[in-house]
């Protein structure tokens, strides 16, 4: 099974039990640079951050996301908002550019080759374009919950600090957190 038929299989019932993790936790890295930017969504899912983004003042939003019915659904949940544009496919392989931030919001484990992903988003952002990542909960409890997931479509989420050796050469990082409630790396693009 891939990452692309593994949330295909949950699309279906993805928004019966989301709760979002409190989006302010990732507000001093990243929703202070949102206002009247073009923000992209990696692995957006069914557009769970949007509402979160607009009511930060994204001027315009691009949700990118593998699985078909994952960006079926975000397409539907905000076709009538003409800032929201959703596209699936495999965001390494997309040719996306001058965006203002990117978020990757509880996704990064997904990701199987992590290289691959920042040289996207170094495509993707302007300089000086802000990419943070970040998990409404901490490295042991996302590695717990993915504990029966294939091991095809997930990889154990490591020490923020060894991931951000990853954005070395691509990215200044400036801000890391990497507590039991809350993991986030967050630079901008050089």
């Amino acid at each position: 099974m891939d990452v692309k038929e593994f949330f295909d299989r949950l699309a279906e019932h993805w928004d019966d039990d989301y709760v979002p993790a409190a989006p302010e936790r990732i507000a001093a890295a990243f929703f202070a640079q949102v206002a009247g930017a073009r923000v992209l969504d990696v692995a957006c899912g069914t557009g769970a951050m949007f509402p979160e983004l607009l009511a930060a003042g994204a001027a315009e939003i691009t949700g990118v996301d593998i699985s078909t019915e994952m960006a079926k659904r975000a397409a539907q949940k905000y076709a009538a908002d003409s800032r929201i544009k959703v596209l699936c496919g495999d965001v390494t392989k997309l040719p996306l550019s001058g965006f203002d931030s990117a978020l990757i919001y509880n996704a990064y484990p997904h990701f199987m080759r992590k290289e691959l992903l920042i040289d996207a988003m170094a495509r993707a952002l302007k300089p000086g374009g802000r990419l943070t990542l970040a998990h409404g909960a901490g490295r042991d409890i996302i590695n717990n919950h993915h504990s029966g997931v294939p091991h095809s479509v997930k990889t154990p989420l490591r020490a923020a600090s060894v991931e951000a050796e990853v954005w070395k050469g691509l990215f200044e990082v400036d801000a890391i957190v990497d507590t039991p409630f809350f993991y986030l790396i967050s630079g901008t693009r050089l």
